[in-house]
């Protein structure tokens, strides 16, 4: 699986994602098992990432290359922003769940 911003170029690899951004290559370690969607924020800054072996949906900021929050849904099949990057789109075999693009939900 491949995603693209206009910065860089992501990789699915088995447990791992790959981040080529010309010359440099910095793998996003945070899944325990096979990722099976990301998307990228509009501006390219943030990667959203969904593991259904795991579970785990995984914010990254794509300058650090860091996690920035992480949530359990329960077999992610789909993640994706919305158009202005406020929200994410998560379906799993739950249903679909949109919610804050910050993935902070129920958290006061």
């Amino acid at each position: 699986m491949i995603a693209t911003s206009q910065q860089a170029v992501m990789i699915k690899s088995s447990g791992s994602l790959i981040m080529e951004e010309r010359s440099h290559v910095a793998t996003l370690w945070g899944h325990q098992a096979t990722v099976s969607s990301i998307d990228w924020n509009p501006d390219g800054t943030r990667l959203i990432s969904g593991g259904n072996w795991d579970g785990l949906v995984i914010l990254w900021d794509m300058n650090t290359y860091e996690q920035i929050h992480s949530i359990y849904i329960g077999n992610p099949w789909s993640v994706a922003f919305s158009p202005d990057g406020e929200r994410v789109a998560i379906g799993s075999q739950s249903g679909l769940f949109v919610i804050p693009s910050t993935l902070e939900v129920g958290e006061s």
